[in-house]
């Protein structure tokens, strides 16, 4: 050997060996070299240190081990395969040094994550004391799932807390101790802004609806798993929305009527305008409704509502009181008497009298408290009560009742905070409070609270649009964002709990499964998991029964007599034996073989429970007060007393006894001075938990010299009941404050602790699965607690019920986001399909993107919503998320391309396309790229393409102006960064300067030349300009022109590819006939309208059928026939009104042989109805009643509600019928229908001259008739309805004198109404609109006697004054102005001309009817010319008030009786 490897050899040693002389650190691992080794001084040391180094090795010394290996290999001894032996040993030392490092940082990054989810568990409990339950209850979870998934007694705990959190009593505050906190759940989100939430169904039905008047879509839920239903579609225009206290009628408003709907089908129509006071009748058959505009109240029969009578309509709305002259804030109909409330009284109206008529029966003063002005009211007579609504609060006051009348009210209590529903027992009104961000559900008698959840600070909510579910489980509201939310008003806890306080004797099985109780001198036997279902009952058993010991299917009792009973509760089977008159212990061994109990308080007998017989006996020194059989062995556990002989104190003892160990002797558990209060036997045999009341001992049957954990003293509480795990590895302690303490029995250290009612804890077991608790108190009660999260994850959530989640706010504060970078996190969050979960966390990334700048974190929330979202596997919440992944994509590329990388924006903005098949967003971020690339034929394409879908499509309209003015915000951002170069700008100026206000970039109009289209794309562009503009222009002629212009383009669209572009065609087509139609109507039903009527029939035949819009098309022409149709009849052309009636049927039928069956009703009540309707009329002035008749019957077949039954008094009355005709005619219930009806038999009394005289006669009759079953018609009013519809006939057909002479006789008569004491506003419009209609008629006049210009002008002028003074909110004041204005023109006094042309400029400077106001006065000046005015220097007028924009045509000029030979430039 070399005499260096010598030196280091006899080094080696040493060098060991100083590790552990004096002073000296011991090594880390604990290995110390031997003494052998220390002393060897061979160099044949081979085997003597590779033993070293094993040992060393086996104490994982792994560098110590090397060093041992190292030198072995050198040892003179140390031959080549030792050699290469040493070598894989040194591998294996270097291999376990670095998995014991591995090891080690896992344990500490297990740590770390332990500690953070122990500390987001202590923030979950903080959580708790803003009554934020359940976001505590998600953090909670979220941090034993997310965090640190595994077993995590802080998360566990924090869990448990919320799931099982009783608020603590808050001294001083009325109702505090019955204060709940409910859990709040998601159900949808993004339903848009007043959303209003009902309930409605019953008994096992029910529903949750809410309904989203911005979408017009009623969604719904059912209340057992709140599985979401199919959307239904509403008609336009309604806007509010209720359910009838029964549940069964859905109500909806709009600002002209209200629809009932019971189920899909059947549906009712009131035409009542902005009605705000209703309600039903207690059976929920009647329905009132008070119309203010009328100072009205109408009931409807809901049977009759929906009933189909043949030859009759449904039975409309029946007035009920015709003059109310109290105020209504809220209405009650309640045995058959009416409430109203206003703000200082609350009456009641009876039906008293021969002509019962209602009438006040009591009338009750109240007050409200100071500085409150209520917005609503609701009365609850049969609970004697009401409840004032006002915007920050409500006012309960109660109403002593006696024989259905109010007597006196009581002490009104103030309810704080933003009321959102009552619930209909009137016991609680749910209140949102934004001072401390609180729901509060309120008791309405004392104002005490009941139920309290936490409110994010963003939540808002509209007073009175929440609601409470019929069985009173939940309640739900929805936010001014329209996210649904839904409270849960009686805790989801399985806890099954019981009382039983009332029984005489309860004992349990010794694993807990099975109890028996004595009660009523009878042994009943119940599992414990279903205390309520009775296994077995033994009747009239024995009076004083004493239970001894319970199993599955055997009871042993006492009973009485110094004997014990085994009783077997399925066969009856029974044995009895003595116990030698002392108090005996039993018990039963879990095989149910063998019974053992206690004679003369020392011996204790073990007998067989198939014979009966003692198989064993023993003898112990000492009271035996407990026996517990152990499990698999057949040994008992004998706790006994033994007297010492030094003194009396008492000492206690625990044995283990075989009984089929012959004469073997018990064993001893050594365990001295202590005196055993409580045991247990753990499940598997192996251990006994034993307890003297302040700590706990844990022993090991097979060893009983040592315990194997001490459970120490929960601090001065008794130990009162313990219970071990199914598995042995927790140990239960009940305790005498109520308390359990699971203890972990590895470490005797708590893992979690609950809470019961505060009574000594008298029993405790776990359940087979360890999963659940059950837990007697001394009271009496039986509590259970599931303790596995994924029992109480199931109970908390279900597939479509999930809790709140976090706000990206709380995710950034709690850190959770961190969380998903832990593996295979974001795989878990994805499978979860806990769409509320994961939502937050894309909102989180979302919100965390857009509003950063720096594009390296921009990229990071990018990527990190892009992989969760690549995870998600289920279809429903990929829908939900794809929006907010779409917004996050479109972000990171728009701030790619305003930092000009534009390759990586063309590289995302393909990877978008691919994965989302081309969404608008990428089409948009597409355009901009192009843009930014200077691609610009491939941008303006795209922005086209972009732009046109969506105008298009029907989902965007609702947002466009918004989605627009995105595109609008993008370039001016591109302009402000000096990102565009000349060209550009051009581009985007051609194209946007007449769509989108960007004046800032493009000065002046942008030249579409200059943008580098294709020719189709240029065409659709232009298409498409031209229906924007035209959609949002009032000027009805400017429209045509434009829409003219798309038509041609979209024909020279459609010659270059017909199949493609067929679509664009009939979209222009559809355009401009509907601008024709509504050009028509504009007109007023003139000569004009029945040509632009003509005009758009003609448009809508050109292209023949349709292949997209073809439904839209047959509706137009239904409407064009049905119009032109009514132009006719109204102007006696009656064959030729029938022509247009009949064609349009033809078209209606083929609209229904293809619509889908949902659309069926609507269109045959909309569309088909009441064409017939007119077709019957039109065949009644034809003279051919059985035609009339048969049109009539196709009317009411299609009308949803029926036909009015006086159409059919029409065919009567033609045919002689006169006393039928009466009973059809009894139907009328309204002025309105009367006069329509008398106007009618004028008519035809006109066009049969032969039957004039019987016709006339036969009115007055129907007069009396009518009004003597409708005492509140008057006859004034019948008067001023028949002279209106006279008038507008003879204006009509230009009679002008005619119509003058019957406006007279209507403004008499509406005078007359309004000279009575306080005349509604109905009544005053009726007058004002008289007064207009007279000032228009008297121009005409002028024709004959100019004097009439200044009685128009003195009409006019009285008609604004009274306005003024009457009713200043008339809507049609302007144009009384330019009436006045025409007379003063007309008349050509002096001054007169400048005074027109004052009045003309004033009225051009307003906008108050969406309509153009320039149009309006150009319309007068033609249709005053055409009537045979002759206007005095008209084109001079013109040209001082035409506003400066507006073209006028030679066709303009001549239409209004000017001769224009001006220039171009003159027209302007």
């Amino acid at each position: 050997m070399r005499p260096s490897l010598i030196c280091f050899f006899l080094a080696l040693p040493i060098f060991l060996a100083a590790q552990n002389e004096a002073g000296a650190p011991e090594s880390r691992c604990r290995y110390r070299p031997s003494r052998e080794f220390i002393l060897s001084k061979t160099d044949t040391c081979f085997n003597l240190t590779r033993q070293e180094a094993n040992r060393a090795f086996s104490l994982r010394c792994w560098d110590e081990a090397m060093a041992l290996y190292r030198a072995a290999k050198s040892c003179a001894n140390a031959n080549q395969k030792a050699r290469m032996e040493m070598n894989k040993r040194i591998q294996a030392c270097r291999d376990s040094s670095e998995q014991e490092l591995r090891d080690s940082e896992q344990q500490a990054r297990r740590q770390l994550l332990h500690a953070t989810a122990g500390n987001l568990a202590e923030d979950a409990k903080d959580l708790l004391k803003n009554y934020d339950r359940s976001l505590s209850y998600r953090l909670a979870d979220f941090a034993g799932q997310y965090i640190a998934p595994g077993p995590n007694g802080k998360c566990l705990q924090a869990l448990l807390d919320a799931w099982y959190y009783e608020p603590p009593i808050q001294p001083g505050t009325p109702g505090y101790k019955d204060f709940q906190v409910p859990f709040c759940y998601q159900l949808d989100y993004d339903l848009g802004s007043n959303v209003q939430v009902r309930f409605g169904g019953r008994d096992s039905y029910q529903r949750l609806y809410a309904y989203a008047p911005a979408s017009r879509q009623l969604y719904s839920w059912d209340t057992g798993e709140f599985k979401p239903g199919k959307p239904t579609q509403i008609e336009e225009g309604f806007t509010r929305f209720d359910i009838s206290p029964d549940g069964k009628t859905m109500l909806f408003f709009s600002d002209k009527s209200i629809q009932l709907r019971r189920g899909r089908s059947e549906v009712f129509r009131i035409n009542a305008a902005n009605v705000q006071r209703y309600c039903f009748s207690n059976s929920g058959d009647e329905f009132l409704y008070f119309d203010e505009s009328e100072s009205k109240i109408y009931l409807v029969d809901m049977e009759d509502a929906y009933a189909q009578r043949k030859g009759s309509q449904r039975p409309g709305p029946k007035l009920l009181v015709p003059g109310v002259q109290y105020e209504v804030l809220g209405m009650a109909y309640y045995e058959g008497r009416i409430w109203l409330g206003g703000r200082d009284s609350l009456v009641v109206l009876q039906r008293t009298g021969k002509e019962a008529q209602w009438l006040l029966e009591k009338s009750v003063a109240w007050s409200q408290p100071a500085n409150v002005y209520a917005t609503g009211l609701q009365l609850f007579p049969d609970r004697q009560a009401a409840v004032f609504i006002y915007g920050t609060g409500a006012v309960y006051i109660p109403i002593a009742v006696n024989d259905g009348l109010p007597q006196s009210t009581g002490q009104p209590v103030t309810l704080r905070g933003t009321p959102l529903a009552i619930r209909q027992d009137v016991s609680l009104v749910a209140h949102s409070q934004s001072d401390n961000d609180l729901l509060y559900l309120l008791t309405t008698d004392s104002g005490a609270v009941r139920h309290g959840a936490y409110l994010h600070p963003d939540d808002e909510f509209m007073p009175m649009n929440g609601a409470f579910s019929p069985d009173y489980r939940w309640f739900s509201a929805a936010t001014d964002t329209g996210t649904l939310k839904l409270w849960a008003l009686t805790e989801l806890k399985n806890d099954a709990s019981t009382s039983l306080a009332g029984d005489d004797q309860v004992e349990f099985s010794p694993n807990g499964d099975y109890f028996c109780r004595y009660r009523h001198a009878s042994l009943e036997m119940f599992a414990t998991d279903t205390p309520h279902e009775t296994l077995y009952k033994f009747p009239d058993t024995i009076e004083n029964c004493a239970i001894q010991a319970v199993s599955r299917n055997w009871v042993v009792y006492g009973t009485g007599e110094n004997f014990l009973r085994a009783r077997q509760t399925v066969t009856g089977k029974m044995f009895e034996f003595s116990t030698d008159g002392t108090e005996s212990q039993s018990a039963i061994d879990d095989a149910e073989r063998f019974v053992a109990y206690t004679v003369r308080a020392d011996s204790v007998v073990v007998r067989s429970l198939v014979s009966g017989a003692v198989v064993a006996q023993k003898s112990f020194n000492g009271y035996v007060n407990r026996l517990h059989f152990v499990p698999n062995t057949g040994e008992i556990v004998i706790i006994q007393r033994d007297q010492t002989e030094s003194d009396l104190a008492n000492q206690t003892i625990a044995k283990i006894w075989n009984p089929s160990g012959g004469e073997e002797p018990s064993r001893t558990v050594r365990l001295h001075d202590y005196n055993i209060q409580t045991s247990a036997r753990s499940a598997d045999g192996t251990a006994v938990a034993l307890s003297n009341g302040r700590d706990i001992r844990i022993f090991r049957l097979d060893n009983l010299l040592d315990e194997n954990a001490r459970i120490r003293q929960n601090g001065e509480h008794f130990v009162t009941a313990v219970g071990f795990s199914p598995n042995g590895s927790a140990l239960a302690a009940g305790y005498d404050d109520g308390t359990i303490v699971v203890w972990d029995l590895a470490n005797s250290e708590p893992l979690f602790h609950l809470q019961t009612n505060g009574f000594w804890i008298e029993s405790l077991s776990f359940s087979a699965s360890g999963g659940r608790l059950r837990i007697k108190t001394i009271d009496g009660s039986l509590f259970f607690r599931d303790i596995d999260p994924g029992v109480i994850r199931d109970l908390a959530q279900t597939t479509f019920r999930r809790l709140l989640a976090f706000t990206p706010v709380q995710i950034r504060e709690y850190g959770l986001e961190k969380a998903l970078d832990y593996s295979g996190n974001f795989q878990r969050l994805a499978e979860s399909h806990d769409l509320p979960l994961i939502r937050s966390f894309f909102e989180y990334y979302r919100e965390q993107a857009l509003s950063s700048n720096n594009i390296a974190r921009v990229k990071s929330y990018f990527e990190s919503a892009s992989r969760l979202f690549s995870k998600l596997d289920d279809p429903v919440t990929q829908h939900a998320l794809r929006p907010t992944m779409l917004e996050i994509y479109e972000d990171y590329i728009w701030k790619l391309l305003l930092r000009e990388r534009n390759s990586e924006a063309e590289r995302l903005v393909n990877e978008f396309n691919r994965l989302f098949d081309k969404p608008l967003p990428a089409i948009k971020s597409g355009a901009f790229s192009a843009l930014m690339r200077n691609d610009l034929a491939n941008a303006a394409r795209l922005f086209t393409n972009y732009t046109i879908r969506v105008y298009e499509n029907p989902a965007s309209q609702p947002y466009l102006w918004a989605t627009l003015d995105s595109l609008q915000q993008k370039f001016k951002q591109l302009s402000e960064y000096n990102l565009l170069q000349g060209p550009q700008r051009e581009c985007i100026c051609g194209m946007y300067s007449k769509v989108l206000d960007i004046k800032t970039l493009c000065p002046t109009i942008g030249n579409t030349a200059a943008v580098p289209f294709d020719v189709e794309t240029r065409l659709r562009w232009n298409i498409f300009q031209n229906l924007y503009t035209a959609a949002y222009m009032s000027n009805h002629s400017e429209k045509v022109r434009l829409l003219q212009q798309a038509l041609d383009d979209a024909k020279a669209l459609y010659r270059r590819n017909p199949t493609v572009w067929r679509g664009q065609l009939e979209k222009a087509a559809l355009r401009l006939a509907q601008a024709y139609t509504d050009r028509g109507t504009f007109e007023q039903e003139n000569v004009v309208s029945a040509t632009l009527y003509r005009q758009a029939l003609n448009l809508l035949d050109t292209f023949g059928t349709f292949t997209t819009l073809e439904p839209a098309r047959l509706k137009a022409l239904i409407s064009s026939h049905g119009k032109l149709g009514d132009y006719l009849a109204s102007t006696d052309k009656i064959a030729e009104a029938i022509r247009e009636y009949e064609a349009g049927y033809k078209v209606a039928e083929k609209l229904i042989a293809t619509a889908p069956a949902d659309s069926l009703p609507s269109y045959r009540n909309d569309r088909i109805a009441p064409l017939l309707t007119q077709l019957g009329m039109a065949r009644l002035l034809e003279g051919n009643t059985v035609a009339a008749k048969k049109a009539f019957d196709q009317a009411y077949e299609s009308f949803t509600y029926g036909l009015y039954s006086y159409f059919y008094g029409h065919v009567d009355l033609m045919e002689g019928r006169e006393t039928d005709a009466m009973r059809r005619y009894g139907e009328i219930y309204s002025e309105l229908q009367l006069g329509d009806v008398l106007f009618t038999i004028s008519r035809l009394a006109d066009r049969f001259p032969a039957q004039r005289a019987r016709l006339e006669a036969f009115v007055p009759k129907l007069r009396e008739m009518v009004q003597r079953e409708h005492p509140e018609i008057s006859a004034q009013g019948i008067d001023y309805r028949f002279a209106v519809q006279k008038g507008a006939y003879a204006s009509a057909n230009e009679r002008w004198a005619e119509a003058l002479e019957w406006n007279v006789k209507s403004l008499d008569v509406a005078k007359q109404m309004v000279a009575g004491p306080d005349p509604s506003d109905l009544l005053k419009g009726q007058l004002l609109d008289a007064m207009l209609s007279q000032s228009f008629y008297l121009l005409h006049a002028g024709i004959r006697d100019t004097s009439a210009f200044s009685r128009a002008i003195q009409c006019a002028e009285s008609a604004e004054q009274y306005a003024e003074e009457q009713y200043s909110y008339y809507p049609y004041r302007d144009w009384l102005q330019t009436n006045r204005a025409h007379a003063y023109l007309l008349r050509n006094h002096q001054g007169d001309r400048n005074t027109a042309i004052d009045i003309y400029r004033a009225f051009l400077k307003k906008n108050s009817y969406a309509q153009d106001y320039w149009e309006l006065l150009q319309k007068d000046f033609r249709d005053l010319y055409r009537a045979g005015i002759r206007w005095p220097d008209l084109e001079n007028v013109i040209k001082q008030i035409k506003p400066a924009d507006i073209q006028l045509s030679k066709a303009d000029w001549r239409d209004m009786g000017v001769e224009h030979t001006g220039t171009g430039a003159d027209q302007r």
